[in-house]
């Protein structure tokens, strides 16, 4: 006899889990290696407490996966490193996140289904996102690199890549630029995919901004979210969000 019902009974747990530990969450509230990988305008509204759209049951699933092999891999990192901590923090240009692992360079964990170990192994080179990530690690602990490990979560092999700063930088800032001239100029900015996920609705975290122009993102938002909007216009978030940076990008775009 088979049954769905176990199935049926995680699928309830993980959702009754995932909204207990959102309540819990406090968000920094600053500009994050997670948000830099998401459209600008998600990581906008993100930025502004707009509520995101509910992960979807797979989405669930994929989250439980990552934890489970992180927990497995972090503390090998460890093994024979004098110095080691787990969950420090990285600052960068106003932004936070959280390292994997940290000991003589920080250290970066990310689960690898078959579609991903397949592409980061054949092609010999990361996903951007996640370089992306381990140049805001490097860059906030002024280390001269950070690693990147992808872990196989059918036989937990693991491939690594070592982040050298120089090379991503630039693409950094950009998208940090981009996130901080919307809150400078008070303005949500168009929905651009930054991966060919971001051209599926399915994987978009807020469906009903998903392809928006600025104007029209920006129409939604004062509709159906006024007190997001009023802190979008009051700009009472500028100084959290923004560094000295920005100031340079307005005045060349005045001049």
């Amino acid at each position: 006899m088979e049954s769905k019902h176990f199935n049926e009974r995680l699928t309830k747990y993980l959702k009754e889990k995932n909204n207990a530990e959102a309540k819990k969450h406090q968000s920094s509230g600053k500009i994050s290696p997670s948000k830099i990988a998401q459209p600008t305008l998600e990581a906008v509204l993100q930025l502004l407490g707009v509520q995101a759209d509910p992960p979807s049951d797979q989405s669930l699933r994929f989250f439980l996966r990552g934890n489970t092999v992180e927990e497995a891999i972090a503390p090998s990192l460890a093994f024979g490193q004098k110095t080691h901590k787990l969950q420090v923090e990285a600052k960068y240009r106003n932004g936070f996140g959280l390292i994997d692992s940290d000991g003589e360079y920080p250290h970066e964990i990310k689960s690898a289904g078959f579609q991903t170990w397949k592409s980061v192994t054949r092609n010999g080179k990361p996903k951007l996102s996640h370089a992306l990530q381990g140049t805001f690690y490097a860059l906030g602990t002024h280390s001269k690199y950070c690693w990147l490990h992808y872990v196989n979560t059918d036989t937990y092999q693991v491939h690594s890549f070592r982040i050298e700063p120089s090379e991503y930088k630039e693409e950094l800032d950009r998208r940090i630029d981009a996130i901080q001239l919307a809150f400078a100029y008070r303005t949500l900015p168009d929905y651009i995919p930054l991966d060919s996920l971001h051209e599926n609705v399915m994987y978009s975290n807020y469906a009903e901004f998903f392809n928006k122009k600025g104007d029209e993102a920006t129409e939604i938002l004062k509709k159906y979210y006024p007190e997001q909007y009023r802190l979008l216009i009051s700009g009472e978030l500028i100084e959290r969000i923004n560094d000295g940076n920005i100031d340079k990008h307005r005045t060349q775009k005045a001049n």
